[in-house]
């Protein structure tokens, strides 16, 4: 956790260095990073700060674990802390900076801190001779389904898209699918 609280630290320090901006400070002519998001506004760093930017996203990286998020997610994730730190459309603005600071970055620590997901696919092949037994591309593995377990995964597949029209969750939908194949 040593190095997630020194990448947190230095992401909370580049978000005051924005807000320390004053406000007629000029965008830079040459922006090196733009970014936005829907509703919150727009970002240009240039010079000292987009180094500053791509640093702090090296540093959150390093700490997260390169193998457990990609490089956009963690950009993702600081961009929504900065957006929610600087309130560039002052939703918020009854709340004070600091408070709205301290939120972001506890925020985007949980998400750093929690293991990500672990997804399993399963998508009909087609065009590509069955194996006889299993094979894997690096982290793709290629099996073949008899009938019985084709027709599983044909009627889970099924229960997923019918509780999704009546206006189930993904969530409660791969909860009903697990139970069901449980027995």
């Amino acid at each position: 956790m040593g190095k997630l609280n020194q990448a947190l630290s230095k992401a909370r320090d580049f978000i005051q260095r924005l807000e320390d901006l004053p406000e007629d400070d000029e965008s830079p002519v040459h922006p090196e990073i733009m970014f936005s998001i829907q509703g919150e506004g727009t970002v240009l760093l240039g010079g000292e700060l987009a180094q500053g930017y791509r640093e702090t996203v090296a540093k959150l990286r390093e700490a997260a674990g390169k193998k457990l998020f990609s490089r956009h997610f963690i950009e993702s994730e600081f961009r929504k802390a900065i957006f929610s730190g600087l309130d560039l459309q002052e939703k918020n603005k009854d709340v004070s900076f600091e408070v709205r600071l301290k939120t972001a970055i506890g925020e985007l620590r949980e998400t750093l801190s929690k293991l990500p997901k672990t997804w399993e696919v399963y998508c009909q092949v087609s065009g590509v001779a069955s194996p006889d037994e299993p094979i894997s591309f690096g982290v793709v593995h290629f099996v073949r389904f008899d009938e019985a377990e084709r027709s599983i995964l044909s009627i889970i597949a099924g229960l997923s898209r019918r509780a999704e029209r009546r206006g189930a969750s993904a969530r409660q939908c791969a909860r009903q699918a697990r139970a069901w194949s449980r027995g």
